[in-house]
């Protein structure tokens, strides 16, 4: 089974390159699910315009985990984090297992992906490129706070991401937490009752005002993202009312239920390749969503087929 799945991938990196050339697995998947190059060329058939939101994200190459756990049995500077996943040595550098890389676009408005990119490299700048090459046309693109999309075209980062590592910076927030946290270890080593309840009334209080700062934070980023996007795609506003997708959290989702149907870790990318291109093409052409009848834009158009792409 695992050949075929190979061989998958290697057909629709023939039929739908984003690079030609390149040493990894680039794949156009609007032109295997529409049949178009572009999202650009995808709005016009749709008669809407579509924005688009990219993300990457790692998978464990297999036997990359024991090798982590066999090098921390040898090097004494390296301790085990709290969840097992990676290592952190005396100068508090984190080391992670050797993963692959799944750099992937979608097209919230069209419920599809646009692109997918399998490679064993650290996602850099030149990937968020190739990523890109599918998302011509688009109105404009959502992403994280990586520097790798800095170059991207119409690029407008989530503000939940923005909002974050702003706070990340902030002194007061970090002084609010670092209150938060002492009362937190004074209240689980109080002995006397009275004492506790009062270090725990105390803490709620702190923690309350950290919501309340980093929501007012929030909402200045927000006003602020939102004021750009009146300038770049006015026609996406009715009044104050914005009709769009500006996080990527409707990427984020799909990323998890790709990962989740990956499963297992493998050891050669044409495997993480082929996977999680069916895992895309799954999350793209469907009936049912949330349980109900519905058909995605991908499934009204049929014009998707394995043996379109088998077959060259």
């Amino acid at each position: 089974m695992l050949d075929y799945i190979r061989a998958f991938a290697d057909a629709a990196r023939r039929k739908a390159p984003l690079v030609r050339g390149a040493g990894l697995y680039g794949v156009n998947v609007l032109r295997l699910l529409f049949g178009v190059d572009t999202a650009g060329e995808l709005a016009e058939r749709l008669g809407r315009e579509l924005e688009s939101a990219s993300d990457e994200t790692y998978l464990r190459r297999k036997g990359a985990l024991r090798e982590l756990m066999e090098r921390m049995r040898e090097d004494a500077g390296l301790s085990r984090s709290r969840d097992g996943f990676y290592a952190v040595d005396g100068k508090g550098e984190v080391h992670f297992p050797e993963s692959f890389t799944l750099a992937l676009s979608h097209l919230p408005g069209a419920e599809a992906y646009a692109s997918l990119v399998a490679t064993p490299m650290a996602f850099n700048s030149l990937l968020a490129e190739i990523v890109a090459v599918a998302l011509k046309g688009t109105s404009f693109n959502s992403t994280d706070g990586s520097r790798s999309y800095n170059g991207m075209e119409n690029h407008v980062i989530d503000p939940v991401h923005e909002a974050r590592t702003e706070l990340r910076h902030d002194p007061e927030f970090l002084g609010l937490a670092r209150r938060a946290r002492e009362l937190r270890r004074r209240e689980a080593k109080a002995r006397d009752e009275g004492e506790r309840r009062r270090l725990h009334g105390e803490r709620k209080e702190v923690l309350k005002k950290l919501s309340e700062y980093a929501g007012e934070r929030y909402r200045e980023v927000i006003g602020r993202t939102l004021g750009m996007l009146r300038e770049m795609v006015p026609g996406y506003f009715e009044g104050d009312e914005f009709h769009g997708h500006v996080t990527t959290n409707p990427l984020e989702g799909g990323n998890w239920r790709v990962k989740r149907r990956i499963r297992n870790p493998f050891s050669r990318i044409d495997s993480i390749a082929g996977k999680g291109l069916l895992a895309v093409i799954r999350d793209s052409v469907f009936t049912i969503r949330c349980g109900k009848p519905r058909s995605s834009p991908a499934q009204a158009l049929g014009f998707f087929s394995f043996g379109r792409v088998m077959g060259g």
